[in-house]
């Protein structure tokens, strides 16, 4: 693309492109003239005159004739100065003077100042692993669980219970949460059906009372001519019904605080295949523990969430454990309810309950509640984490119970860190 150039004398004048840069004499008025370059590379300048390149002498034929434009031959502009200053590069990690330190995990050689091994993630001095947790926004989880006690206080003025988990898993909780929906589905329909049919209660337990599973091998006349008798399938099918709404959401916060987590360590498929076979072997538990007594009729979830509860203090115990305890006592608190809101790790809240249920089965109390189901249910879960563990079908990464017990001592049954992170 040709360039122009306009003289002072108003001659104007094309050059090609190649003479970009390049200066010669006005053949109207002898001016001397600089072809500017329409794309100049300009780093950096301290003033306009740095733009012009120097100028080399015109040659005796450039003055032969007006009516001939000539462009001097000039050398290529001297390269720019480097700037003043220079951005400074990181500082070097300065190790301390000593020997050097060895993982004992992957054996890798560590400063002699070095704390952790990033690689293997273990403290150095005592082989414990450094335990991920999932973030939560605790603030946002209170303000959910405040709107839910507004209307619960009511119905249950003083209690406390878990309401979320860190612990940390790669998968989604898909399949607890679609058992959680069916099992809300399955018992609401019992519930909707059995009063619609003229019932004012739920004796003798809905309308479908061959779903239950009815245990013990003697006659019970205290049910007032309710029927029922044991098939092998009620083990499963009585997990999937609920008495009222306060026994099913209860069931349903135990499910999703403890069985999401478990559901993101093993993924769907084996966290639906291991949900039913602790729904059947907590149903066994219970039927057994009824032998020769007077038959009753038993239900709900709670057996198999004991059951994923049990994995939890096996897998999981050292997890943090959000709670919340709360006082409604109507006018004397303002008719609100009082909550406290706290952090304990896993452990602590399970050996609670399941002592709870260990104390209940021991002075054989008479609540209404399955106890040995609970109690079948968290020692076939627990049995199952531990097989699982001894036999690295799952990687903890040193949040198992083993590992929080004997730490360094734990790897020559779970395997090393090191070896651990590379097979996952």
């Amino acid at each position: 693309m040709p360039i122009e150039v306009r003289c002072r004398c108003g001659k104007k004048l094309t050059a090609p492109d190649a003479a970009a840069g390049r200066s010669g004499k006005c053949p109207g008025c002898g001016q001397l003239l600089v072809i500017p370059d329409p794309c100049p590379k300009i780093e950096s300048t301290d003033s306009l005159l740095d733009l012009l390149p120097p100028v080399a002498a015109p040659s005796p034929a450039a003055d032969a004739s007006d009516d001939e434009y000539r462009v001097a031959a000039i050398s290529r502009p001297p390269p720019l100065p480097p700037p003043l200053s220079t951005p400074r590069s990181a500082p070097a990690a300065v190790e301390s003077p000593g020997p050097r330190k060895t993982c004992p995990s992957c054996g890798r050689s560590l400063p002699a100042n070095a704390k952790l091994c990033v690689r293997c993630g273990i403290n150095l001095q005592t082989g414990r692993s450094l335990i991920t947790s999932q973030s939560i926004d605790e603030y946002e989880l209170r303000q959910n669980v405040d709107r839910v006690l507004m209307a619960l206080g009511w119905l249950m003025p003083l209690s406390f219970f878990p309401i979320a988990s860190d612990a940390y898993g790669k998968f989604r909780p898909v399949a607890i949460r679609a058992i959680a929906v069916l099992i809300v589905v399955v018992s609401g329909a019992n519930w909707i059906i059995g009063l619609t049919n003229g019932r004012s209660h739920f004796e003798p337990f809905g309308p479908w009372p061959d779903l239950l599973l009815w245990a013990g091998s003697r006659p019970n006349p205290s049910l007032m001519g309710a029927e029922g008798e044991f098939h092998w399938y009620q083990l499963l099918t009585n997990t999937f019904l609920h008495a009222n709404l306060m026994h099913l959401g209860g069931n349903l916060v135990f499910l999703l605080v403890f069985g999401e987590r478990i559901n993101a360590i093993l993924g769907q498929w084996r966290t639906a295949v291991i949900y039913l076979f602790l729904a059947v072997a907590a149903s066994l538990v219970f039927l057994v523990s009824r032998s020769g007594q007077p038959m009753i009729p038993a239900l709900g979830a709670s057996g198999a969430i004991m059951g994923l509860a049990g994995m939890y203090f096996i897998l999981l115990p050292a997890s943090r454990v959000h709670m919340v305890a709360w006082l409604h006592l109507g006018f004397a608190t303002g008719f609100r309810a009082l909550r406290k809101y706290f952090v304990v790790r896993g452990f602590a809240v399970l050996l609670f309950y399941i002592a709870f249920d260990v104390i209940a089965t021991l002075f054989n109390w008479r609540d209404g509640t399955a106890h040995w189901a609970h109690l079948g249910g968290f020692i076939c879960g627990a049995i199952l984490a531990l097989v699982l563990l001894l036999t690295r079908k799952v990687n903890m990464r040193g949040a198992d119970i083993i590992s929080v017990l004997l730490g360094k001592r734990a790897w020559k049954l779970l395997g090393t860190p090191a070896n651990n992170a590379e097979a996952s």
